[in-house]
């Protein structure tokens, strides 16, 4: 197969063509994917320590982020005006202000 079979960027209105010059929809909804999780909530995840410094975006009000899973761990990133909190399955880790990092040894 010489090309991804999926939905063009650029679709033909009048006949059904795979356009085999541009890169499909799916590998695009990965990097908004990416940018959300590894931006908007400012996830890092490096050799067995997970840290998040999320970006303060004001005009998103409360956004969460479930079932990061890392090392066969879950946590979940919830972020509020002022604040975000990181949890562990239900169990708070920790809540700090916007510009702080929490960082977690998964290691262990």
């Amino acid at each position: 197969m010489d090309y991804f079979p999926y939905l063009p960027q650029n679709p033909w209105t009048d006949s059904p063509h795979q356009d085999l010059s541009s890169m499909s929809l799916e590998i695009s909804a990965g990097a908004g994917m990416e940018a959300i999780i590894f931006g908007t909530f400012g996830v890092q995840m490096e050799d067995g320590f997970l840290s998040i410094k999320p970006y303060n975006h004001e005009d998103i009000g409360e956004a969460t982020l479930k079932d990061l899973k890392y090392r066969g761990r879950n946590f979940s990133i919830q972020l509020k005006r002022k604040t975000f909190s990181v949890y562990e399955g239900e169990k708070l880790i920790s809540t700090s202000f916007y510009g702080e990092e929490i960082t977690i040894d998964c290691n262990e």
